[in-house]
């Protein structure tokens, strides 16, 4: 017969699911570890399957809130110049849905699952098809360097800590506040800014080799 009080078997009994669950956590997060094209440790939990899925759908999305430009030669210059650069990095440009979107605003971006959309905002206020390149291969280097991925990956880490803490001290909305602004600043933020300078890095390689 068992000497030990109920509350004590029960204080056991966290302790073991406690550790399990920190071993198991340490495995799965060892496994998903991987270098960036910059040299740069990543931690990519989502399979890439998944992510093109999830890009996919957003594109998707996009297209039909949004007027896109098929033709033209403001639609050719985006998409011989993406062309150009996905050629320069071993890409097949076949493989790439380019939409050129009816927005104002300066923006361009590039999602997984080969999608890149371009707004005709950033298309005046590019001077030239460097200028036009460098925001493309910036766009793409995202993409091909796993950012989304690595983000989503993140974001999972940290509910994932939120729930080892709420195990190991017991649910609390002020710990549940401080433990996430902890992790938003400590986890998030700084990998946000390496995202943009690999970014940038990368792009400004991808637009030496499409010359």
């Amino acid at each position: 017969m068992s000497t030990y009080s109920d509350d004590t078997k029960t204080e056991i009994i966290h302790t073991r699911s406690m550790k399990n669950l920190v071993v198991f956590t340490v495995l799965f997060l060892a496994t998903a570890c991987a270098t960036s094209p910059g040299g740069r440790k990543q931690l990519l939990l989502m399979p890439k399957g998944q992510m093109d899925s999830m890009g996919q759908q957003s594109f998707a999305q996009m297209k039909s809130q949004q007027r896109t430009i098929r033709s033209g030669p403001v639609f050719n210059w985006v998409t011989c110049t993406t062309n150009e650069i996905l050629r320069a990095i071993g890409e097949n440009p076949s493989r790439w849905e380019v939409q050129l979107f009816a927005d104002d605003s300066p923006n361009a971006f590039a999602l997984p699952g080969n999608k890149m959309g371009v707004h005709t905002g950033n298309t005046r206020l590019a001077g030239s098809t460097a200028e036009l390149a460098a925001v493309i291969g910036h766009e793409i280097a995202h993409v091909k360097a796993e950012h989304g991925n690595e983000r989503v990956s993140q974001n999972l880490l940290a509910q994932g800590g939120l729930v080892l803490a709420n195990i190991a001290f017991g649910q609390s909305e002020q710990t549940d506040q401080l433990i996430m602004a902890g992790l938003g600043v400590g986890v998030l933020m700084p990998f946000s800014r390496a995202h943009e300078k690999e970014a940038d890095l990368l792009g400004l390689d991808y637009l030496v080799r499409a010359g």
